[in-house]
């Protein structure tokens, strides 16, 4: 009975299938490495991410012996909690992980999970010492919430802005529903604003006018050359 926003989110499960079946790390120009990041699609990209980016995380999950990454949630000095942004060794997380995953469900069948999906795998991981060692911490950076202080990382170091909580334009409405406010939900979005941190707000904010000016300009561009 899960709805279509609580459904979309267990469709990672199937990104090192479907990367095998259509053979995209085949396409011409498209590097063999088996690693992914995946995004919730909550998200905007602030700043260019590089071959070298990615690299360094890359080559971190490989010395760790790793086969996924993710970041905190409401707090930075969180342990691995939300997977709204995920590192992933494709090719071990399909040999590795899925079965066990799909299995730790059924064995567990009838538990209600919290946040769906992530608290499914956030337990996975932490019901056994041998997996919690597969999954490594991404930099907040990689997974910055709007409703976090700015202190710590400068903004032009923020390669993932995650709206996490109420989305831009719409957070009223997500954060009323039937006249009730659900503060379970949205909290840590909550405790920010009532602790003056809306200066990561304001500048990821800035970056989607930024973000939707530069597309306009683009697509205008591209118009005009269609019609030469």
């Amino acid at each position: 009975n899960l709805n279509g926003h609580r459904v979309g989110p267990f469709i990672r499960l199937d990104l090192p299938r479907l990367i095998q079946e259509n053979n995209l790390f085949g396409l011409p120009g498209i590097c063999r490495d088996p690693h992914i990041l995946y995004t919730d699609s909550d998200v905007i990209f602030p700043n260019k991410i590089t071959h070298r980016d990615l690299e360094s995380m890359k080559q971190e999950l490989r010395e760790e012996g790793q086969i996924l990454a993710y970041g905190p949630e409401s707090g930075k000095t969180q342990g691995p909690v939300n997977t709204g942004v995920m590192l992933i060794n494709a090719k071990r997380f399909k040999e590795e992980i899925v079965d066990q995953l799909l299995q730790f469900l059924r064995d567990n069948k009838g538990v209600e999970f919290p946040a769906v999906d992530q608290g499914w795998i956030n337990a996975f991981f932490t019901s056994d010492k041998l997996m919690e060692g597969l999954r490594g911490h991404l930099p907040i950076a990689w997974n910055w919430k709007v409703y976090w202080a700015q202190e710590g990382v400068p903004m032009e170091d923020v390669k993932i802005v995650h709206f996490h909580g109420p989305k831009p334009g719409r957070g009223l409405d997500e954060l009323f529903y039937n006249g009730t406010i659900s503060v379970g939900a949205y909290k840590p979005f909550i405790t920010g604003m009532l602790q003056n941190r809306m200066g990561s707000v304001k500048s990821a904010l800035d970056i989607v006018d930024n973000a939707k000016n530069e597309t306009s300009t683009f697509l205008r561009g591209a118009c005009a050359s269609a019609s030469h």
